[in-house]
């Protein structure tokens, strides 16, 4: 009896331990972004999809993509992290505008103005913040 409780426990504090696990890559790897290690910042957003496909780690990613003027990979990982949006975020739709924004920026950069023209008016109806910035 007391083996399948251990045993139990064992399993739940795995799986604690590990949900924290990915959340704090995330934590990290949004440190390392801001202070543009974007280098460091997506090796710890490819440590924290490893443990749980998220949202956060795509956006955070794809920042470091467009700040390294990789263009066509942070298309995808902007578009991955709407596909995991809900998941992580719930009904919030705040970080939806940036999201629409900066694909919709890195389109532009990519001379896909038609796709990127379709993204700026997707992030002013999550309201973006600057919407000067998208006229």
């Amino acid at each position: 009896m007391k083996s399948i409780f251990f045993l139990i426990t064992a399993i739940v504090i795995t799986q604690l331990v590990s949900a924290q696990d990915w959340d704090e890559l995330n934590n990290q790897a949004f440190t390392e972004r801001d202070n543009k290690n974007y280098q460091k910042a997506l090796e710890l957003c490819n440590q924290a999809l490893s443990k749980k496909t998220n949202a956060r780690s795509y956006i955070i990613r794809a920042d470091c993509w467009f700040y390294m003027d990789k263009y066509q990979n942070a298309i995808d990982d902007y578009t991955s992290s709407l596909s995991y949006y809900t998941d992580y975020y719930g009904s919030d739709n705040k970080e939806k505008a940036g999201i629409y924004y900066f694909r919709g920026m890195s389109k532009q950069f990519l001379y896909r103005y038609n796709d990127a023209i379709s993204d700026f008016n997707t992030a002013l109806t999550y309201n973006y913040r600057k919407p000067g910035n998208i006229y």
